[in-house]
């Protein structure tokens, strides 16, 4: 019965936390590249279609997305239900693994952490394969210790769980690459067994293939990714895993600041003491600390170590699932104190956690919803729109899809489209006030309206966390004049 009961609660704070706000959350940046897509008739159209957009990726979550799509909700929130869905099969896992090991104060402190940890929420409510990435690392994971352990099914369950983890992103092989390790530290007497491991891993990894022959070599995919310094990943370690701060590449103020550094500093606290206390036990569990440390530790160094061999690649997301054993740390340090101790620190871990998950402001993303529909409202017949921003082209095929090429422009510079204003056209500007050439806009925009040339006939900013900004732009005075001394 108290298996029971903690497994609800931690699967009801699971489910709160990310509930709440979904239906106010856009469609934005990569969500929009699959969701654009969902409308094609076939599942091939679908695919060719994000391999032209979103190159490197594999196809296992599209066609999960797609089923989804066509034969149980078409709608955005629908969408984000299924990702909130594979957050709560997640937690389950994470808990019924942890309890079958470890009791149940394990299990509940972990999948608390789980639970309330910003960045598990964000990939929590994402339409992308995230959270489908995790759950198969975190099943892969367990599997691996149960065969440690000496269970043989567990090899088998492990090698069905990684097929499936790289077949949802391509970077679930850094995942297997540790794991590697892992085996070699834990079975090197058993050599025939490394052996029929590591074969069966080649001939998963031969899964890929026929996907990755389809990539082009030349592929812009990661060219956004920056060369990471030495102190992204002590952020990873000391900020996003233990869940106090979303990840770097999304630079958005999600959590109240003081809160943030006091879970953050607990939390580490904790699974510091965790591993000190694994570490000299008498009766020391190797294979246990073998394999705690080659998950936190591996799949974020091997991401570094590739960014400076061969190209930038670390973003935190892409290894996430290296934060599960760090909660088993935090768990274990709870367990480690005094009847007192642990008390207190359980309701400060909670309190914490709450205060930051409420501290989100949300909508998290920008409201490309509001934004494009502004537009579309607005627009008059032969209006074009201009977008400017990270992902805005992707949203603009979703929440405008049917504009034909002629009405759309994501390449021709801000520059000649205010031109052609002043020439007559009319056009909306859906533009990131965060990309680094928008005070250069604006000195556009400006510099035309001051001269008469153009007039700003409307300006809208959508005011989120991270905002949108909207004109329309029509001909000035002086454009208009011009023409009529021209017919005359």
């Amino acid at each position: 019965m108290r298996k029971w009961s903690a497994f609800i609660l931690v699967v009801f704070v699971t489910f709160g936390a990310r509930v709440y706000g979904v239906a106010s959350e856009s469609v934005w940046y990569d969500e929009a590249i699959s969701v654009a897509y969902l409308h094609e008739n076939s599942l091939p159209a679908l695919l060719d279609g994000i391999l032209r957009d979103d190159a490197l990726k594999v196809p296992m979550y599209f066609y999960l997305q797609y089923g989804w799509w066509h034969y149980i909700s078409s709608t955005v929130v629908g969408l984000r239900w299924l990702t909130l869905l594979t957050s709560l099969l997640t937690v389950s896992a994470l808990y019924w693994g942890a309890a079958r090991y470890w009791g149940v104060l394990v299990a509940s402190v972990a999948s608390l952490g789980f639970a309330l940890s910003i960045p598990m929420i964000f990939y929590g409510q994402e339409i992308r394969m995230y959270m489908q990435m995790y759950l198969f690392a975190l099943l892969s994971w367990l599997a691996l210790y149960g065969a440690a352990r000496g269970s043989r099914q567990a090899w088998i369950l492990n090698a069905v769980f990684n097929l499936l983890l790289i077949q949802t992103h391509l970077f679930g092989v850094f995942s297997v690459c540790v794991q590697f390790l892992f085996v070699i530290i834990t079975q090197f007497r058993y050599w025939r067994r490394i052996a029929v491991w590591s074969a069966a891993q080649g001939a998963i990894g031969l899964t890929l293939v026929p996907w990755v022959m389809q990539f082009d070599a030349n592929t812009p995919a990661m060219s956004w990714i920056p060369t990471p310094s030495v102190t992204a990943i002590f952020k990873s370690l000391l900020l996003v895993y233990p869940g106090a701060s979303i990840n770097s590449d999304y630079p958005l103020p999600v959590s109240w600041f003081p809160g943030m550094v006091a879970a953050a500093a607990l939390a580490v606290a904790l699974a510091a003491y965790g591993l000190r206390t694994i570490w000299r036990a008498e009766d020391r569990d190797t294979t246990l600390l073998a394999w705690l440390l080659c998950w936190l530790l591996g799949p974020p160094l091997t991401l570094f170590a590739v960014s400076f061999l061969f190209r930038p690649c670390y973003v935190d997301r892409y290894a996430l699932y290296a934060a599960f054993p760090f909660f088993f740390l935090m768990a274990f340090g709870v367990r480690s104190l005094g009847p007192r101790t642990r008390a207190v620190s359980c309701v400060a871990l909670l309190f914490l956690g709450v205060t930051n998950v409420s501290a989100i402001q949300r909508p998290i993303r920008p409201d490309m919803d509001k934004a494009f529909a502004q537009v579309k409202f607005g627009a008059a017949e032969g209006d074009r729109v201009v977008v400017r921003g990270m992902g805005y082209e992707f949203c603009l095929r979703t929440y405008l899809p049917l504009l034909n090429e002629n009405e759309v422009s994501t390449q021709i510079s801000i520059r000649k489209s205010v031109r052609d204003v002043a020439r007559g056209e009319r056009i909306w500007f859906v533009l990131d006030p965060y990309s680094a050439d928008f005070a250069r806009w604006m000195d556009v925009f400006d510099d035309a309206a001051a001269n008469g040339s153009v007039r700003i006939a409307r300006r809208d900013v959508i005011a989120t966390v991270r905002p949108v900004h909207v004109f329309l732009l029509v001909p000035g005075e002086a454009a208009v004049n011009g023409k009529l001394n021209d017919r005359r």
